[in-house]
């Protein structure tokens, strides 16, 4: 099954999903990262670092960006939750939200890759139509 314009635009929305979680994954790693550097520094100097207006600015900011990707990203698995054919939503989970390859996803799922293919493309065409509405 060849995809169509529709398909294509419905498998860039669900592929930025995987994209989303893995940025969500760095901001937290960042957050953390900067809180424990400001932590032991705030031990050497004894001065709580973590409490400098322009830190707890730049945490708020962090938290909003990542709060905007939950919200990016949950449109997707809503979109995906919308999908009936428990197959097609399962295709789509791994391809998109848990970034796997055709080939692992397909033998995860028991398929040939050509068959593991065929139900990708008729899940996105599912998706592209639920994402018309």
């Amino acid at each position: 099954m060849v995809l169509g314009p529709a398909e294509k635009n419905a498998q860039e929305y669900l592929g930025a999903a995987w994209h989303i979680n893995e940025e969500i994954k760095l901001n937290r790693q960042l957050l953390a990262q900067e809180q424990k550097r400001l932590q032991h520094l705030s031990k050497i100097l004894q001065y709580d670092f973590t409490q400098l207006p322009s830190y707890k600015k730049y945490v708020q900011q962090v938290e909003n960006h990542i709060k905007k990707l939950q919200a990016e990203r949950d449109n997707a698995l809503f979109l995906i939750s919308q999908i009936k054919d428990d197959r097609y939503r399962t295709v789509l989970e791994l391809s998109y939200l848990h970034g796997m390859t055709a080939e692992a996803a397909a033998e995860q799922m028991h398929y040939s890759i050509h068959h593991f293919f065929r139900l990708r493309a008729e899940a996105l065409h599912v998706a592209a139509n639920l994402l018309a509405q």
